[in-house]
């Protein structure tokens, strides 16, 4: 006998769970975008600053997208939903009605997920001095963003959620590809294969 696949509320709460990740830890769209930022403001190449600044730009307005997605879900509300970013109302859902489970077990699988990833190596400096090495960890934090998009949207069939999902992640794509140049160009400069 076949198991059943996961339930429509199973695949909501996985999908809202997964957007509320963007809002926190260090690989969401918004704590990147901040990072990408700090680099951006330290950076002396001014192609990489300009580059940093306006992939920094492009996840603030995915991030509100998501944003929006959220407040939808948790309000209930049918149909299209609006890509304004609603931060107020985002504000006030997870101050005003924070978000609880049944179970304790998520939330300490989520801190101690996140405290394995701020204890990474690669995590230790927003900005270093040498490029290599914060281009490598942009490169493989878009490629783990890629990643959540496709899960998003292999956990809904809601069109609008679908049009937003898949704008957003083309942009990671964009966004991992130009990084992925910059690393190589700063790589030849070295001398590295």
């Amino acid at each position: 006998m076949a198991t059943p696949g996961p339930t429509r509320s199973a695949n909501t709460i996985r999908f809202f769970e997964l957007l509320l990740g963007q809002f926190r830890g260090v690989e969401g769209e918004l704590p990147s975008a901040i990072l990408y930022l700090l680099n951006a403001t330290g950076e002396p190449e001014p192609d990489r600053k300009a580059i940093l600044s306006r992939i920094a730009n492009d996840k603030v307005e995915n991030a509100g997208v998501l944003a929006a997605m959220l407040v939808h879900i948790a309000k209930g509300r049918k149909g299209r939903f609006s890509r304004n970013p609603p931060f107020d109302e985002l504000n006030a859902l997870l101050t005003r009605q924070p978000i609880k489970t049944n179970s304790g077990r998520l939330a300490r699988a989520y801190t101690d997920k996140v405290r394995a990833i701020e204890a990474d190596q690669h995590y230790q400096e927003p900005y270093c001095e040498a490029p290599v090495a914060y281009l490598r960890q942009y490169v493989g934090l878009e490629d783990r963003q890629i990643a959540m998009y496709t899960q998003l949207l292999a956990l809904t069939s809601t069109r609008s959620f679908t049009d937003a999902l898949v704008l957003a992640q083309r942009r990671q794509l964009e966004h991992r590809d130009t990084l992925a140049g910059l690393l190589q160009k700063a790589l030849d400069a070295q001398g590295v294969p």
